[in-house]
């Protein structure tokens, strides 16, 4: 009897114990992630995806350890080590290598803005030399008597875009977080461009041509290494219609392993990883070399 309410209250104090240590697991991450992503230049999206699964290897191996198995949380603990170093060469062959950098001042990015009532439209334009990847907006908004409120509204605009130089996100409503907007003189708000990330567009890249897959809807690159530099790998963005700019990843075709090298003077035909009903204005966004 004594054994069968230990196990229940053990059950009931499961949910418990997991929400704590997922809770502590989280400001680890996101502590952990700030440094990373400041000071080491780690790409965002393996802080993020790293991150869940650390929230989630942590509360497993709590909850095995609640039920006295030791030796189950350390599988976990193992079993999640050998998934992130199986997940690293997935992240080498689809994320870039372009270094990136950040810029807060004097931002080559044209910023303009309309208010329609309490909607703010906005498009950014890159104008420099590298790609957008990512850009924060700053909207001033001031009181009725024309006194600034305390901290600017933040949000993004063109955020995972990837725009190369000289092209725009369009036009697009910016999600502002405003409470109590009856507090406000919104028609008075001004926004600018208060930071954005670029990525180094690379120094040299093959020729190519585009062409969809008739019937399948994949679409097919086929690349000519018109260069004196060998290519591990090359990748594609492309306009999905309505100004959307998507990246995608591409194999091989007609041969079994996903690896290749394009060496100089030599062709391959490539194919992306998802369909599309329409491409338009496609570029190369970044490459490897050996």
């Amino acid at each position: 009897m004594i054994r069968n309410i230990d196990i229940v209250f053990r059950l009931l104090a499961l949910p418990f114990h997991i929400a704590v240590a997922r809770f502590w697991t989280v400001l680890a991450v996101i502590a952990i992630g700030y440094v990373a992503v400041t000071w080491l230049n780690v790409e965002p999206v393996r802080i993020v995806i790293y991150g869940f699964v650390a929230l989630a290897v942590v509360g497993f191996a709590v909850s095995a350890q609640q039920w006295d198995s030791g030796s189950l949380a350390g599988g976990i603990v193992i079993t999640a080590l050998i998934g992130v170093v199986m997940m690293e060469p997935v992240f080498d062959r689809v994320l870039p290598k372009n270094p990136t950098y950040e810029v807060t001042t004097a931002i080559p990015v044209d910023f303009r803005f309309r208010l329609t009532g309490e909607t703010v439209m906005a498009e950014a334009i890159n104008r420099s030399h590298d790609w957008l990847e990512h850009a924060r907006v700053a909207c001033q908004g001031y009181y009725g008597n024309g006194e600034p409120v305390e901290q600017p509204w933040m949000t993004a605009v063109a955020g995972f875009f990837w725009l190369p130089p000289g092209e725009g996100t369009g036009e697009r409503r910016l999600s502002l977080s405003i409470r109590d907007t009856y507090r406000y003189d919104l028609a008075r708000t001004q926004c600018q461009i208060a930071e954005a990330r670029f990525r180094q567009s690379p120094v040299v890249v093959p020729s190519f041509s585009v062409e969809q897959i008739s019937g399948s809807g994949l679409a097919r690159f086929h690349v000519i290494n018109d260069t004196s530099t060998a290519f591990t790998a090359v990748r594609f963005t492309c306009q999905q219609g309505q100004g959307v700019r998507a990246t995608f990843t591409t194999s091989p075709m007609l041969q079994k392993s996903q690896d290749y090298l394009l060496k100089p003077g030599g062709t391959i035909d490539l194919v992306s990883d998802r369909m599309f009903t329409k491409l338009e204005s496609c570029r190369i966004y970044s490459v490897d070399s050996p």
